[in-house]
């Protein structure tokens, strides 16, 4: 699966030079189950929808991401190519690609592989406008009555999808060329369909057809390709560690992976805490005082030049006094200190409730400490979307808190925070989706009409102001006036 020079799964990069760049060659299906790309081509795409017309392919492909529109030289091209060797792989429809399938399992792969072409898998048609509204089966919004919509062979005339949402139930990406598998419901792409009853090994990327394999990570892997990322070495019963997602042995992760202790130069393994202090790392055992020796965790203590030093070989004497009540620190007595402070136990307390906080979580906030619950309930900010405390970053909204991932488009999803978006009456949507599902579309040059931009309205149609223009000179009409020839061409009086 992974790319021998960097690593990397394949379909990132290595899409482009593969020989299989038509989904009925890896699939191995007739022609005209599938769409053709020939036809495309003069059109200045990789593919397009079959059935539209050359004004209904653009109305189109305007609904899509502009990273995703497979026109010839574009970074779409490269999403289309990339996204057949992940939803089409070769391996999952041909015996003849895979490396680890066991011959005896040979007969039942090529069952499976044939019920599911014959029995699940379509292709998305489209219809340039529906004769009444519905909802959309991947983003439940409307459909509303003349826009466009696609719809699954099989799933029937009744279920319908938004352009922009015909994606994989899983994955959530655009199924490539419209080509899907359908399963209760929902549309998959060929990758996802083979695992709604499958396992699929995250080391070679084949689907799993012996009984015993193993489940690390929430993932399933061949016996045999459950190694070590760096070494190889097999990991069956054997101790390891997670690291960017792939697995590594303790011996390889000790050497290049793991944190080196500060005090003694060695690995601070898998298994030992970690403790940090100014981007510094140590053991738990050598995380001492370098005069006396006296462990420091849960210790105060500060720095002398780089070395850890403890309060009293620094010569610092807390505070016999507790600094809430004045009364004295009795030997034994538990007691907290904050701020170059010392407290009884019983007088480190919250300053709503009045309970003591001993060492739990807490709070201040301008001068006063307040207990985690108490904070959360009458202090801290709660989001207005999901009515939750804010504890990280967050919006502010016409007056309202929001968090940075609960003040999103209410279309699509996609995070607002810092970003242009939209107000379509009491829901907030982004510029993309406003473009797609909202705003007018130029009669002139197909394109959107945004935001505030003013535009023209002649015979039930819309025009950007310098699209509205002379049928003869060109001339931008807006404001001017014209005249009809023939009825239906626009002339400017220069030209008349």
């Amino acid at each position: 699966r992974n790319c021998s020079s960097c690593n990397c799964d394949t379909y990132h990069h290595a899409a482009m030079y593969n020989p299989y760049n038509n989904p009925i060659d890896r699939m191995c299906v007739e022609e005209d189950t599938l769409s053709a790309i020939d036809e495309a081509r003069d059109k200045g795409y990789a593919w397009v929808p079959r059935g539209l017309s050359d004004l209904e392919v653009e109305q189109y492909m305007m609904f899509l991401p502009t990273s995703k529109v497979p026109r010839l030289g574009s970074d779409g091209l490269t999403y289309r190519a990339q996204q057949l060797t992940f939803q089409l792989p070769l391996h999952d429809f041909s015996a003849n690609y895979t490396k680890f399938l066991p011959a005896d399992q040979k007969e039942y792969f090529d069952s499976a592989v044939e019920t599911a072409i014959n029995e699940s898998l379509g292709r998305g048609v489209v219809n340039p406008s529906i004769s009444h509204e519905r909802d959309c089966n991947e983003c439940q919004n409307e459909i509303g009555d003349g826009s466009m919509a696609v719809f699954a062979e099989s799933a029937g005339s009744s279920v319908a999808w938004h352009p922009q949402c015909f994606c994989c139930h899983k994955c959530k990406e655009l199924l490539v060329d419209m080509i899907h598998f359908f399963s209760n419901g929902n549309v998959y792409c060929g990758r996802h369909y083979a695992e709604l009853d499958g396992h699929r090994c995250s080391g070679c990327d084949e689907l799993i057809f012996v009984t015993e394999y193993s489940h690390a990570m929430d993932k399933d892997w061949h016996e045999d390709h459950f190694t070590c990322v760096n070494c190889e070495k097999p990991l069956k019963r054997e101790k390891f560690v997670s690291v960017e997602g792939r697995p590594c042995c303790t011996q390889c992760y000790n050497k290049g992976v793991a944190s080196v202790c500060d005090e003694c130069g060695q690995s601070i393994g898998p298994g030992s805490k970690d403790i940090i202090v100014r981007d510094r790392h140590w053991h738990e055992n050598c995380f001492v005082c370098s005069s006396c020796s006296k462990p420091l965790l849960n210790e105060g203590f500060t720095f002398q030049g780089e070395d850890l030093v403890c309060h009293k070989c620094r010569g610092i004497n807390p505070s016999k006094n507790c600094a809430e009540c004045k009364k004295e620190l009795q030997p034994g007595e538990k007691k907290v200190g904050y701020q170059n402070a010392t407290y009884h136990e019983g007088c480190f307390t919250c300053s709503r409730c009045n309970d003591p906080i001993g060492s739990e979580q807490f709070v201040n906030k301008e001068d006063k400490r307040y207990c985690q619950p108490c904070f959360n309930k009458f202090v801290a900010k709660v989001c207005f979307k999901c009515d939750e405390v804010i504890k990280t970053t967050s919006v502010t909204y016409e007056g309202n808190s929001f968090h940075s991932d609960c003040f999103v488009c209410a279309e699509c999803g996609k995070p607002l925070a810092g970003k242009a978006f939209c107000r379509m009456e009491d829901e907030r949507v982004c510029h993309d989706c406003y473009l797609s599902n909202h705003a007018k579309t130029c009669a002139g040059c197909l394109k959107s009409i945004e935001g505030q931009e003013r535009y023209i309205v002649y015979d039930n149609e819309h025009y950007h102001r310098q699209c509205f223009t002379c049928d003869n000179c060109k001339k931008p009409m807006a404001g001017e006036k014209f005249r009809l020839r023939n009825e239906t061409e626009r002339i400017c009086m220069e030209c008349a």
